[in-house]
């Protein structure tokens, strides 16, 4: 008898177990399903937003091969790391997720320009964003931040993918290839396009629509614990917001709440931002990696309170080159980061003529380490920390046709490869600084 007991009472843990790691779910999306659906494999549901949803922790996402035009704000995170809840393409799959839409109604204007008209009810369910064609860059934002361009739009006129450049005038539409105009009235956005000779009706022509394609508007959440994994995500529209002062950083995908994974994306074609890191000031622990970030119009990565963040293996490229521009312009910009590691990385082409920076450490920063990257032709300083409170590393680094780099307050260059491009020990011209016991040991 006291032993069929004992049988008993030791099998309890183990069914309980048994019980917790059988309850982690898989949920399918994809083109074919249905928001009705249960998710499965052979119900997969039609839109990622469902399957955040219905997501717990523990559970997995997985979306299938296709374009999902919608803007998915996740209402739930994992409670840790064993029980994240991860979104990721499925394997050997491209998914897209787009802030825009495809226009198919361009009415042929002559002079290789294309008119279309868009009703203001495409814009109507987005969370509050207002219209794109109406709004400007502005924005939430500090205008003052604003150096050029506050004319322009919070929407984009894509042709494969790829942006055309807003132009302020209609009559700029005709004689300048890939550009675009917009005007507004009554319930009506008209957008005139140059396609530099392609019929935008059979090609893919698409219009901003979101302001971001992945995020939960309350930067602190405290949606923790996911992980997204595979995506292309691209064609956002977020307001003009400075990346500190409790603002929520839109981006093509930010973060929200601690301990996010974001891995093997593209993230590309934003307005302002590819991705933000912005959280409460606690530890929260985000890893960014192995993602291509590209022709974003003001920051590559972007954030505040990075603390104990990792930053690695990224590839950032195409920064600026829009007709806004201004402060905040960085391939990297972290504000009041301490220990945060960015490692491995290549930047290049960060090409805002004033703020074109590598890597910028802004305000009350310290004891982060900038290792093993590569920084190639900033327009403007490779590294910036500034007002630092702590000793800040850059080391085994390789620089090559940058602006003039600073090393302000106690930060050490070590073991670095700088070329074309000088270094100077002392105050950033732009906000002053002691420039103290800055060390310098066996760069070349």
């Amino acid at each position: 008898m006291n032993i069929i007991l004992r049988a008993r009472i030791t099998a309890i843990p183990a069914l309980l177990l048994l019980g917790c790691l059988s309850s982690a779910a898989e949920y399918h999306v994809a083109k074919t399903g249905n928001d009705a659906n249960s998710g499965s494999a052979a119900q997969p549901f039609l839109s990622m937003s469902q399957g955040a949803a219905v997501a717990q922790p523990g559970d997995t996402v997985t979306v299938h091969a296709g374009e999902y035009r919608e803007y998915v704000q996740p209402p739930r995170g994992g409670n840790n790391d064993s029980m994240r809840i991860t979104y990721r393409a499925a394997p050997g799959e491209t998914v897209a997720i787009k802030g825009s839409e495809r226009i198919t109604t361009w009415v042929d204007q002559g002079n290789g320009t294309w008119k279309a008209d868009v009703p203001d009810s495409l814009f109507t369910n987005n969370s509050g964003y207002p219209n794109p064609y109406v709004s400007t860059i502005a924005g939430r934002g500090t205008s003052s931040y604003i150096l050029d361009g506050s004319w322009c739009h919070l929407g984009e006129v894509y042709l494969a993918g790829m942006k055309l450049t807003e132009k302020q005038n209609l009559g700029d539409v005709a004689g300048s290839a890939l550009s675009w105009y917009c005007s507004h009235s009554g319930s009506t956005s008209s957008l005139v396009a140059n396609f530099s000779g392609t019929n935008p009706n059979t090609a893919l022509a698409e219009i901003g629509a979101r302001e971001s394609v992945f995020g939960n508007p309350n930067v602190q959440s405290g949606i923790n614990y996911l992980t997204i994994d595979g995506f292309t995500l691209t064609q956002s529209g977020e307001e003009w917001t400075p990346t500190y002062g409790g603002q929520v950083s839109h981006a093509v995908i930010y973060t929200t709440g601690t301990d996010w994974i974001i891995q093997n994306c593209a993230v590309t074609n934003g307005k302002m931002r590819g991705i933000s890191i912005d959280g409460a000031n606690v530890d929260t622990r985000h890893v960014v990696r192995n993602n291509l970030v590209q022709y974003i119009g003001i920051c590559g990565i972007a954030g505040q309170y990075g603390r104990r963040c990792l930053i690695t293996g990224n590839w950032i490229s195409d920064i600026g080159n829009r007709p806004h521009r201004g402060v905040e312009s960085a391939g990297i910009k972290i504000h009041n980061v301490n220990h945060l590691t960015i490692a491995g990385n290549v930047i290049n082409r960060v090409i805002e003529p004033q703020f074109g920076y590598g890597i910028w450490l802004d305000w009350c920063d310290g004891g982060n380490r900038v290792t093993g990257n590569v920084i190639m032709n900033t327009t403007h300083e490779y590294y910036q920390p500034e007002r630092s409170l702590k000793v800040n590393l850059m080391d085994n680094n390789v620089v090559i046709n940058c602006g003039k780099g600073y090393l302000e307050d106690g930060g050490v260059l070590a073991h670095n490869l700088i070329i074309n491009t000088e270094t100077a020990f002392g105050a950033s011209y732009v906000w002053g600084g002691e420039g103290n016991n800055g060390r310098s040991y066996n760069n070349v």
